[in-house]
């Protein structure tokens, strides 16, 4: 039986793959570096020839997921002989492949390798004549997805096929559509009923409901239940306010109104004033008693309403005077203690306010933003564990920027670019390929798109996959929806639906 090990080492955009491996087949060499430009590698797939039988191979044959087929192809001992003939490998269809390497252990006259997308259409063409070792990339491109790979020759014994699927891709599959409220402007995801399986809830901007909709264990959801608040919903936070082990919900609006969870529903806390002109909130125990409190961005303030510790809460504490649009919780100077991101215009700015653990802040970096702030976000995008920074944002290009965390509370722009063609009104950024760094997925609402960006671990975010919408969206939730291990998305748009699209990436 042959064995393969595959060692990923990646520093950055750099990395190399040495395969060990032990074959009765002599002239395999043991180290195998990518070519040049090289590509973070995730997975390896070795498609090993000595599994097919012998003979001609005129069928289609399947190794591990792997189609492979030939035209004029003789398999012998574990090699596969073209004299002339052609061989073609297809990749599973949630694979996406950055490199091939054909390896050759004899040949002469021409040998043409050629990377097929779902098309068929040729993205790279390789043409060599000498015997040896052949490669394929896929440099990173959106739309460049590399199914196949054919292999032509006049006379060669093409022993195995590598193939390689980089760090900066996802694949996602669409469910049904869930009915749901007309214009849903606000989503958030939890277990809500402790049955391991990720539940949503949903907010308008019309008639004042929440729709809870609980998860069925499939991707899909069974009947929503109807929660009722005051008007037009601005965000909806979700958190333990009450300390009992449950998530509740908070829902923002001219006031914040929160819903106890016990487990088998929903009960009303009260609605609690929260300033004017409300924006954003965000939840996080600011005052050192295990319980969440919130903080609202409004037009007149940074407000902060702390919790009584049953999820009801006091009345809004003026924090800063400003217009700020968008907060976030989050401990950025690594003391232990929740600290504060809150994004405001006129000028447009992020600041960064470094709690003391008793309610109270001081302040800490201040970085100019490229337009006026939407929502913060707080994620790893680099290798130093501490939680950086992304800021969507309206009214100008560009409309997403990041900032990386240096330690003690100081963050700096790192990177800005126009993520959407159109207006972008929401995003999330979820582990979406489990490499440990956050991703993003945001959604244009004049295109109707979701827009799904990768890390590349380095603080940078590059574009993975554009998938488009049945209709305009207007919120954009996350989670992982049927227990397999890795982040759904979760696109609402009108008129009225909620579609999961299941994360299918290996």
């Amino acid at each position: 039986m042959k064995r393969l090990w595959c060692i990923l080492l990646t520093v950055g955009l750099l990395s190399w793959v040495a395969c060990d491996s032990s074959s009765s087949n002599s002239g395999d060499s043991p180290v195998v570096p990518l070519p040049s430009p090289p590509i973070a590698q995730k997975l390896m797939m070795n498609v090993d020839f000595d599994e097919l039988p012998d003979g001609l191979l005129v069928t289609p044959r399947e190794i591990d997921g792997v189609e492979v087929v030939g035209e004029n192809a003789m398999v012998a001992g574990g090699e596969v002989i073209l004299n002339p003939g052609s061989l073609t490998i297809t990749s599973p269809d949630n694979f996406r492949q950055a490199a091939v390497l054909v390896k050759e252990i004899s040949g002469l006259g021409d040998t043409t390798i050629e990377g097929l997308d779902v098309e068929d259409d040729v993205l790279v063409l390789t043409s060599t004549t000498s015997p040896g070792d052949y490669y394929y990339v896929r440099l990173l491109a959106s739309d460049n997805i590399l199914r196949k790979v054919r292999v032509d020759a006049l006379n060669a014994q093409v022993r195995k096929v590598i193939l390689s699927q980089p760090f900066f891709t996802v694949d996602f599959k669409a469910g049904d559509d869930v009915p749901g409220v007309w214009e849903i402007s606000e989503i958030g995801t939890a277990d809500f009923n402790g049955d391991t399986y990720m539940d949503v809830v949903t907010a308008d901007t019309a008639s004042g409901n929440a729709m809870v909709y609980y998860s069925d264990g499939l991707g899909g959801f069974v009947d929503p239940t109807a929660l009722n608040f005051a008007s037009a919903a601005k965000d909806i936070e979700i958190s333990d306010m009450d300390g009992d082990g449950l998530d509740d919900i908070a829902i923002l609006t001219d006031t914040v109104s929160v819903f106890i969870n016990d487990g088998s529903g929903f009960s009303f806390a009260g609605s609690f004033a929260a300033g004017l002109d409300n924006y954003d909130m965000a939840a996080g125990d600011v005052d050192s008693d295990g319980i969440p409190d919130m903080l609202v961005a409004a037009g007149d303030g940074l407000r902060l309403l702390v919790n009584n510790g049953d999820g009801t809460l006091l009345a809004p504490g003026l924090v800063v005077a400003a217009d700020y649009r968008a907060v976030a919780v989050e401990d950025f100077d690594g003391d232990g203690l929740n600290d504060v991101a809150a994004a405001r215009t006129a000028p447009d700015l992020l600041d960064i306010l470094i709690g003391d653990g008793a309610a109270g802040f001081v302040s800490g970096s201040v970085s100019a933003l490229v337009s006026v702030p939407v929502s913060v976000i707080p994620g790893r995008f680099d290798w130093d564990d501490r939680a950086d920074v992304g800021v969507l944002m309206t009214g100008g290009s560009p409309n997403w920027q990041t900032f990386i965390n240096h330690g003690g509370g100081i963050l700096a722009s790192n990177q800005a670019f126009q993520a959407t063609d159109g207006k972008a009104v929401a995003a999330v950024m979820p582990d979406l390929n489990n490499d440990g760094f956050a991703d993003m997925a945001i959604i244009d609402m004049d295109n109707n798109e979701l827009n799904v960006f990768v890390s590349d671990m380095v603080g940078n975010f590059i574009i993975a996959d554009r998938i488009n919408l049945d209709g305009s969206p207007g919120a954009l939730g996350a989670g992982d929806m049927n227990g397999d291990g890795v982040a759904d998305l979760i696109p609402c748009y009108t008129p009225g639906e909620v579609r999961v699209f299941e994360n299918i990436s290996r």
